[in-house]
């Protein structure tokens, strides 16, 4: 599998972001992103493999030269939940390494992770509302043992958060 045949995989936000079992797009923008879980199905495939875990989108940003793995979840967030999202992190890092030729290194220096999660069914403590009012950035639910050395950066938003600091910017061709 190529980058290219990667980017054949693209949909809309509201689509990837989609709870299908509650009928609800955590995001309801048209913007399209790459359906990461569904080019790894393909991928898998090529191999007769097992389907791995991965992050349900991935976007490419030139104007940064950095990758963004994007995973949505609108329930709880519980102890299996956060070793899952590990999982999907690393096994897309795994993936894309073997498509790009790149060591991890690579993804150090040019991948970011961001969790979208319900916010109203994984409340916040007090202390991180004073941080987050304060201008300090929170990686929620131990996700930040994964930055610097998996990735550039990983961030914890809710879908207005993910929306307006991401979504936006990307939209207008500029992060």
């Amino acid at each position: 599998m190529t980058l290219n045949e990667i980017y054949a995989f693209k949909e809309e936000l509201r689509t990837i972001s989609m709870d299908f079992d509650n009928n609800h797009a955590m995001v309801k923008s048209n913007f399209a992103i790459v359906n990461f879980d569904k080019a790894k199905d393909v991928y898998a495939k090529e191999f007769g493999a097992y389907s791995p875990k991965s992050c349900d989108g991935l976007y490419y940003c030139a104007a940064e030269d950095t990758y963004y793995f994007v995973e949505f979840k609108n329930g709880k967030i519980n102890n299996d939940v956060r070793l899952q999202v590990n999982l999907k992190v690393l096994e897309s890092i795994s993936l894309l390494s073997d498509v790009l030729n790149m060591p991890t290194s690579f993804f150090r220096e040019k991948c970011t992770f961001i969790l979208v999660f319900n916010d109203s069914k994984n409340r916040s403590s007090i202390g991180a509302h004073v941080m987050r009012n304060a201008g300090v950035e929170l990686v929620r639910f131990g996700l930040d043992r994964l930055e610097k050395l998996y990735l550039k950066k990983v961030y914890t938003l809710n879908p207005w958060e993910f929306t307006s600091r991401f979504v936006r910017n990307w939209e207008k061709g500029s992060v």
